[in-house]
């Protein structure tokens, strides 16, 4: 049967990425996260509990329409942000223009909220 395990490893790149992998045994995540190119720093195996509380909590945060994002696209943004900002354009017209940008997907929709808050 297979158990889920929380990791945190280290890309070749250098960024440090932690999730979650689905194996049958420690070995066998740790050889997963290998084969992925990763370096393992930790692995820990889930409780039971654990699962079911994380499942039930994604869930709620996915139906209010939380979607993850990587740290790159947050960086793109706050260099667009900052770069129209500078030159004069207005906070509401710039939340706007950057929340059609396609680099940027992941934070369309919260982008989109933001502009129609301010």
């Amino acid at each position: 049967m297979s158990k889920q395990y929380r990791f945190c490893a280290k890309d070749w790149d250098g960024q440090t990425i932690r999730d979650y992998i689905t194996a049958a045994s420690k070995d066998e995540a740790s050889d997963l996260l290998r084969k992925r190119n990763l370096v393992l720093l930790t692995l820990k195996e889930q409780t039971p509990l654990e699962v079911v509380i994380k499942n039930k909590a994604l869930g709620i945060l996915f139906g209010l329409g939380y979607r993850p994002y990587r740290s790159r696209d947050l960086m793109i943004f706050c260099r667009q942000f900052a770069t129209m900002f500078k030159v004069g354009i207005n906070m509401v017209q710039c939340l706007k223009i950057l929340s059609n940008q396609k680099e940027i997907a992941a934070l369309q929709k919260l982008i989109g909220l933001a502009s129609a808050e301010v």
